[in-house]
């Protein structure tokens, strides 16, 4: 059936999804609406798509905003493609059950870090004898690119048969046919070890939906009849897959409306397949669109594109071709050049604040982007604006759990409680768990608010380096007395202060730490011959530590069984208090005779030594919650697989201790690392400069006054900054078939770069700083593709 649907092009910042949204608000047609509503009580809704979470988020707020004065409302669902994807599974897993032949059991989603652990173990045998090695290539980079590759293929349509063909005519020369054959084999047996016990992951999840359900009869009838209306924003970076499903929904009367950006493909390479979503808009019955410029919303006064279009064009050069004039960069473009790329971090933050200074711009007009920024530089960065006084935002930042000490600590708390992890625990870990976990919380005021506003912040990633921190708990209205708990003291600060220093924790663990490969433990404050040194709250504190965790031991000494040995016994294999990933929850209790799992006590531990969470800073409520929901996901896991081993006749005699212990390495190792969701969507916007590497800056769409490009003249914006995933461009639907040459990748960089520059320059309105030093942080010279613009800047 041909529909009227409409097909938006433009580039960055040129009114694409405000168009969108007109064109929803249109369809808000009363008649239509009141015949609908006559016939059936069920009132189908409007399908919206974006291509990330948090622009998701944004695109329902915007469509809120805009309609809230209509008085002809409708359902909306907004999602992204996987996220629909994984929704519409889960929704109709009995009619794939039933399809499959499968174990009727409700379908458990893996999380990337426990994908990757499973898959290490079902494919040990093979990894251990070395038929599953590749030259050059890490065991974890290996089962890592193996997943990544059905999940590349599960979002192109392609089967996972096929896979070891597309990598044997595609990648010759990186690989053997019998390596390609047994990666084929092992990534059927995962996918069938996912279907049997009921995981779901990504990969699983799109071939589940792309390849039975989509084209189930009894799906799209129910498809149709809760949507009639679709809408997807930036289809240049959505998967192939989902033109599969637009054609179905259109196909069958359902309208759309679909933006494209020209400039876009940010997630190419990444599952995104641009040009085949770009074959959407030539369908019988779709109206396209090409909009200009800045056409409909107005945003920004101008734009740097214009002018700078002639050096975009010029930018794989790497001499200035004398056709271009120098005058065009003229009080737009300017460059900081130094030696060193220390030297340049620190003369790059000073020319930001310089610009704040002069007041012709806000901290919050400014952007500071990088193709890719290490732990150091971005510590730096920030360091040295905070030192000038400048506020800075770090852009959907992700660290690693283990790098928070707060975490680190109640690993180490595990590893106390529970026997048999001694080899886990070393001398630093409990001087730091026993500075961390005596933090108490004290109400006064500081000493000096601008000082405390500089130092403290939020509490530094080493706390062991400073005793105290600040926090103000007071909302910025002076109206508003006090805070909770201390009501009519207006200007009250919360000052957590560690009750244990560093000195202390050194010495304490040094007379009082018993290791012990068994039953490390920690002696009583008597055993350091001049306890009487440590003071009475130091004493008292370390004397609370040591109390709970005896307490904690005995709960598990003393346990006839364990929470999963009554789940196995009770048939149910789900215990509802252990899988609580709440950080409040009630107390544990004696449960005649069931010992307390690790989230009881990880619980218990929050609740007793770092509440109230709820004065935490921003990114450090953030990091725990992340933590106690891979705790809990990586329990409830582990249940399922103990008691489908009882079920099929098996044992599951494994110590809890050993899951303890798998889940303190996991984390150890940096596989997991905190989403900021959902406190960054609840938090007030913030006023300081934006740190944020390429992909990050693009993916979110923003657009700033000023733009500081670092490393200018770094070999990495021809990549973007982003990994492409390993054999990506075989799983596009435009694949010649050919093998993937090394002039085929420098083609690749080259038309994305192009791509690059135009999105950020289409993004910056007035100025752009171009940052660049002569040596990298490896010492090499850097000769990068913006090296001639950074030549014909005008250095400040």
């Amino acid at each position: 059936m041909v529909v009227n649907s409409l097909w938006i092009v433009g580039p960055s910042l040129s009114g694409k999804t405000t168009l969108l949204i007109q064109q929803f608000q249109k369809s808000l047609q009363p008649e239509r609406d009141s015949a609908k509503v006559g016939k059936n009580l069920w009132h189908p809704g409007v399908l919206v798509f974006a291509p990330t979470s948090d622009r998701r988020r944004q695109l329902a707020d915007q469509i809120s905003v805009h309609s809230k004065h209509n008085k002809h409302q409708c359902l909306v669902n907004a999602t992204t493609p996987l996220g629909f994807f994984q929704h519409e599974v889960t929704l109709f897993w009995p009619l794939l059950v039933s399809r499959l032949n499968l174990k009727p059991q409700f379908p458990v989603r893996l999380r990337p870090e426990t994908e990757q652990e499973s898959a290490t173990r079902l494919w040990r045998p093979e990894l251990d004898s070395g038929q599953l090695r590749w030259s050059g290539v890490s065991e974890y980079r290996l089962v890592r690119r193996m997943l990544d590759l059905m999940q590349l293929a599960a979002v192109s349509g392609t089967p996972i048969e096929e896979i070891p063909h597309l990598l044997e005519y595609g990648l010759m020369d990186q690989g053997s046919p019998e390596l390609w054959d047994l990666m084929g084999k092992l990534l059927l047996r995962w996918r069938q070890w996912c279907l049997e016990r009921g995981f779901l992951t990504y990969g699983v999840v799109a071939e589940l939906y792309w390849r039975y359900l989509l084209d189930d009869p009894v799906y799209q009838t129910h498809l149709l009849s809760r949507f009639d209306r679709l809408l997807a924003d930036d289809v240049d970076e959505y998967p192939s897959i989902a033109r599969d499903l637009f054609e179905v929904l259109l196909d069958r009367g359902v309208p759309g409306v679909f933006t494209y950006n020209l400039d876009g493909q940010v997630r190419l390479g990444l599952g995104a397949d641009s040009e085949y979503l770009a074959g959407l808009g030539d369908r019988p019955g779709m109206t396209q669109v090409m909009l200009k410029d800045r056409s409909i919303s107005q945003p920004l006064p101008k734009s740097l594109r214009p002018s700078l279009k002639n050096w975009v064009l010029a930018v794989t050069s790497r001499d200035i071709p004398p056709w271009l004039d120098r005058r065009e960069l003229e009080n737009q473009v300017f460059s900081v050049q130094t030696a060193s790329r220390i030297e340049l971090l620190r003369e790059t933050a000073e020319a930001i604040a310089a610009e704040i200074k002069t007041g012709t711009v806000a901290a919050e007009d400014i952007a500071l982007i990088a193709p890719g920024l290490d732990e150091i530089a971005r510590y730096t960065i920030v360091q040295s604006l905070n030192n000038l006084d400048v506020p800075v935002n770090s852009l959907n930042d992700q660290r690693r759990l283990a790098n928070l000490s707060m975490i680190r600590a109640l690993l180490t708390l595990l590893a106390l409680v529970y026997p048999g992890l001694g080899r886990l625990v070393d001398r630093d870990a409990i001087a730091e768990l026993l500075t961390i976990l005596s933090q108490q919380e004290i109400v006064s005021r500081p000493p000096s608010p601008v000082g405390a506003f500089r130092e403290v912040g939020a509490l530094r990633e080493t706390p062991l380096q400073d005793e105290t921190f600040w926090q103000d708990t007071l909302p910025k209205s002076k109206n508003i007395p006090g805070i909770p708990g201390i009501p009519g003291i207006p200007g009250t600060f919360l000052r957590f202060e560690y009750r244990i220093d560093p000195v202390r924790a050194g010495l304490l663990t040094d007379y009082c730490y018993a290791p012990d490969p068994i039953s490390p433990k920690l002696l009583p404050v008597t055993s350091f011959p001049r306890w009487d040194r440590l003071g009475y709250r130091a004493t008292m504190a370390y004397q609370e530590i040591v109390t709970w965790i005896e307490q904690q031991r005995d709960c598990i000494r003393n346990a006839t069984r364990s929470p999963l040995q009554e789940a196995d016994r009770e048939g149910t294999g789900e215990i509802a208090s252990a899988t609580r990933s709440d950080l409040a929850p009630q107390p544990y209790r004696d449960r005649g005779g069931i010992a307390p799992t690790p989230i009881h006590v990880l619980n218990e531990a929050i609740q007793k030594f770092l509440s109230p969470v709820n004065h935490l800073p921003g990114d450090r409520l953030s990091a725990l919650r992340e933590f106690m929901e891979t705790a809990s996901h990586y329990w409830e896991v582990d249940r399922r697989l103990r008691r489908l081993r009882v079920q099929e006749g098996g044992t599951a005699n494994a110590p809890d201790y050993v899951i303890v212990g798998q889940f303190i390495q996991l984390l150890r190792q940096g596989t997991v690392t905190a989403n900021p969701f959902p406190v960054s969507a609840i938090s007030a916007p913030s006023r300081g400069v934006t740190l944020a590497t390429i992909f990050q800056y693009r993916s979110a769409k923003l657009s700033h006054r000023y733009h500081f490009w670092l490393d200018a003249g770094s070999p990495l914006w021809l990549s973007g900054g982003a990994a492409t995933l390993f054999g990506s461009p075989l799983f596009l639907r435009q694949w010649s078939g050919r093998p993937w040459t090394v002039a085929d990748e420098e083609q690749a960089a080259e038309e994305r770069l192009e791509r690059i520059l135009n999105d950020l320059l289409s993004r910056v309105s007035d100025r752009l700083y171009l940052c660049h030093s002569q040596l990298s942080t490896s010492g090499q010279e850097q000769t990068g593709p913006l090296l001639s613009w950074v030549n014909a800047a005008i250095e400040v």
